[in-house]
């Protein structure tokens, strides 16, 4: 593959999170505020960009163990955060409430 011309923008992004996230020999706090402090960094390897050749266009915080999730339709520094609970329902794939890809659609709808 090619070199990209954004590979030198992407390590430093990660740099500057594995350095957010050194404190206490790598177990700093991952609780909800100080992960979106974490998206919303700005400057050299700031993960929230507002630059012509990249920009930041949403932020999510996903919490698995909660089943919760936390989404800011725009620059995360700027939009406002929504949370959402995934019930129960919508958390498993085996439940009747979960909707099946279009592909099985189509091929369950499909004539023999």
């Amino acid at each position: 593959l090619p070199p990209r011309h954004d590979r030198d923008n992407s390590l430093r992004r990660w740099a500057n999170l594995q350095e957010f996230f050194a404190g206490d020999r790598g177990h700093a706090s991952r609780d909800d505020a100080t992960l979106r402090r974490a998206i919303t960094t700005h400057g050299e390897g700031g993960i929230c960009q507002h630059g012509p050749d990249m920009f930041t266009s949403l932020g999510i915080v996903i919490a698995p163990r909660e089943r919760s999730l936390s989404t800011a339709d725009g620059p995360p520094c700027s939009a406002p955060f929504v949370e959402r609970t995934l019930t129960p329902a919508l958390a498993s794939p085996a439940s009747p409430a979960w909707p099946a890809p279009a592909a099985e659609q189509s091929l369950s709808t499909a004539a023999p």
